[in-house]
């Protein structure tokens, strides 16, 4: 349930800083395991700094429920907080990962996009995409290895990759 709810507030994050940028949310769809919004065609006409602002400020404002719920932990010492806190960090950081269907790969593929065609930026963005998720499948891997419990990881990278492949098609 904190997870749904620290999920939540990494979308906020996004929809907030559109909206201070004057990016209309016109339509919010709720996945099985994800929140999308859909860009409108003013997000397009953004500049580069204003489309990663919008892009990275769901990962800030996860790292500033961090910050705060350690703050809360310093003081409380309610050991319960600090896995809420952790959990926010873990969250955010998830999605600054280089994969395409996180906010990460979103952000190399627009920093790539400066330099080099589309074509060629999509090509890099999907080559990070498989390195990032052949490293996380092999440590998702080596922690079933240690233990049969820790299958998260690799549900996490097939999931993944079901997004990346699988949603656009059904």
């Amino acid at each position: 349930m904190y997870a749904i709810a620290l999920i939540f507030a990494h979308e906020m994050g996004h929809i907030i800083s559109a909206k201070i940028l004057n990016v209309p949310i016109n339509e919010i769809s709720f996945g099985a395991m994800s929140i999308d919004i859909p860009k409108s065609s003013i997000y397009y006409q953004k500049n580069f700094k204003q489309k990663m602002i919008i892009i990275l400020s769901g990962f800030i404002f996860n790292l500033l429920i961090f910050v705060i719920l350690l703050g809360v932990y310093v003081i409380s010492k309610n050991k319960f907080i600090i896995l809420i806190a952790l959990q926010s960090f873990v969250i955010g950081a998830i999605n600054i990962l280089p994969i395409e269907s996180l906010d990460g790969g979103e952000a190399v593929n627009l920093v790539l996009q400066r330099f080099l065609s589309y074509e060629k930026s999509k090509k890099i963005s999907d080559m990070l995409s498989w390195i990032f998720l052949t490293f996380i499948i092999f440590f998702g891997i080596f922690l079933v290895m240690k233990s049969w419990y820790n299958v998260s990881v690799i549900l996490l990278a097939l999931y993944l990759i079901f997004e990346k492949y699988f949603v656009n098609f059904i």
